[in-house]
């Protein structure tokens, strides 16, 4: 997110997915990098949130790959981040943020529940478990 409080007072937001096996200390040295080169080239007050991701577990990669098709199904526009699962002995707990535009063609609840609707079978089929999803949805401001 972008914010311009006018001449020489623009703040910008972001999240930064980074591989959860990478010493926090290292990610943390390349987030404060690129926060200082924000500053440093473009005077810009860059903050990052750090989002460590599973990059290694084959379980999450095939239900990262199946909730992008379905996303992409669903709109090319959506995105996501912050994706990860908790396995549990009953069933999978899916969680991840979806960003969406601000003046999007559906509400909140209209994109979680088509989320969901969409994703269930197809994410039951790879885990054999039951799926529980936990969706937040971000607005995209531009």
């Amino acid at each position: 997110m972008i914010h311009n409080y006018g001449p020489a007072k623009t703040f910008i937001t972001a999240h930064v997915e980074v591989d959860s096996s990478v010493d926090i200390l290292e990610s943390h040295d390349m987030i404060d990098n690129i926060e200082r080169d924000f500053m440093n080239e473009l005077g810009l007050l860059l903050t990052i949130h750090m989002d460590p991701i599973e990059t290694r577990d084959p379980l999450t990669n095939i239900l990262n790959d199946v909730t992008l098709e379905t996303l992409l199904e669903i709109n090319p526009i959506i995105k996501f981040h912050d994706f990860r699962i908790v396995k549990g002995n009953t069933h999978v707990n899916i969680l991840f943020d979806v960003v969406i535009p601000q003046k999007f063609n559906m509400t909140d609840q209209e994109i979680i529940k088509t989320i969901n609707e969409k994703l269930k079978n197809k994410c039951e089929e790879h885990t054999k478990v039951h799926v529980n999803f936990v969706i937040n949805v971000d607005k995209e401001y531009i």
